[in-house]
């Protein structure tokens, strides 16, 4: 079953009940300010991100934490709350979940995309290694993306789970922007070597595409990147 549209994150922007599904991206205990400890729980779908609070029974929050998966759909009722008052920025107060089986969701509502022209973007790769001059640097990024299997990869994956480009295509999204950076930091300073720059900005953060994985639904880290992240990769 499909989500409502009125349930989608983007448009929770007012006070009221709900009962829906989210994916889980993120989860954590604290302590409030009272002394009370709680799960704070990052909420995904595809419009989205929006931040969740539980509030369990004292003695039972660590074991709550424990059962909440990474990466999991959950039916979710609960309360949207505008937090600070009258901030226009608004949470939810988690009053159940409950993990849900794959066949009680559609996962095209939690696989985010990029919004950005894909065909352009990487345009932009193929011309500025096209215009590169030095010889060593041109063929080592050739190697690259002109590799089928790596473009794929390259094009699709995301950059992050929580903190930014955490959407399908957003490695490739995020790339762009800092070569358009780059670019202009040459522009500035002439004596730059762009070719140098500009193969450290397409290939820094290549073990990405290792490190995350994606297209079922929520963005998870793999094996490979729980034990050596994407530094470690390249």
């Amino acid at each position: 079953m499909s989500k409502k549209e009125e349930d989608f994150i983007e448009n929770l922007n007012l006070s009221r009940d709900i009962s829906s599904e989210f994916a889980i991206t993120e989860k954590i205990i604290r302590t409030s300010a009272k002394g009370r400890k709680y799960i704070d729980i990052t909420l995904a779908d595809r419009t989205g991100q929006m931040d969740g609070r539980m509030f369990p029974n004292p003695i039972e929050v660590s074991s709550v934490h424990e059962a909440i998966k990474l990466g999991s759909v959950c039916k979710i009722i609960g309360r949207i709350s505008e937090f600070p008052s009258d901030s226009g920025k608004y949470n939810m107060v988690i009053n159940i979940l409950t993990e849900l089986e794959d066949d009680d969701y559609q996962i095209e509502d939690f696989i985010m995309t990029t919004e950005n022209n894909k065909d352009d973007l990487i345009a932009e790769i193929k011309i500025t290694i096209s215009n590169m001059k030095n010889p060593e640097l041109k063929n080592l990024l050739q190697s690259f993306f002109c590799d089928k299997n790596f473009t794929e990869l390259f094009y699709n994956s995301p950059a992050a789970i929580v903190h930014h480009h955490n959407y399908v295509g957003g490695l490739l999204d995020h790339t762009i922007e800092v070569l358009k950076i780059s670019k202009a930091a040459c522009d500035i300073f002439q004596d730059l070597n762009q070719d140098l720059l500009f193969s450290g900005v397409l290939l820094h953060d290549i073990g990405k595409i290792k490190t995350y994985t994606y297209g079922n639904g929520p963005i998870k880290i793999s094996e490979e990147g729980e034990l050596l992240n994407h530094i470690y990769f390249m």
